[in-house]
């Protein structure tokens, strides 16, 4: 099964850095700075909304799809070391997805395996 990220973070990392900017310039205490740091909050909670309705969408069809899930584990800590790569596979968001798999067959009542 072929699936595509979506790299939401890779999308707004434009806005997110252009946000980031105008709140280091804002001074201290102002209503401006209040104003712009609930901005660049409100951003990252898209995006993280976005990755986890996505992460969440992906392990239901593949928990509903599938009897047996094997999950081959990874050293994501090591492959993040690869500057070229580092920043799409935290966009991922591997982690969340594996605990998803794990705990979405114990309330449908399916097995799971891993493989190491």
């Amino acid at each position: 099964m072929l699936c595509m990220v979506p790299k939401v973070f890779r999308q707004q990392e434009k806005r997110l850095a252009l946000l980031q900017r105008r709140l280091s310039k804002k001074q201290k205490g102002s209503a401006n700075r209040a104003k712009t740091r609930f901005k660049v909050a409100r951003l990252h909670a898209r995006i993280t909304d976005a990755r986890k309705d996505f992460l969440h969408k992906l392990s239901s069809r593949i928990v509903d799809e599938n009897q047996v899930i094997a999950v081959e584990s990874l050293a994501v800590c090591h492959m993040k070391k690869n500057c070229s790569l580092a920043k799409s596979i935290s966009d991922a968001g591997w982690g969340e997805f594996l605990r998803q798999l794990e705990y979405r067959p114990r309330g449908m009542g399916g097995p799971r395996s891993g493989l190491s």
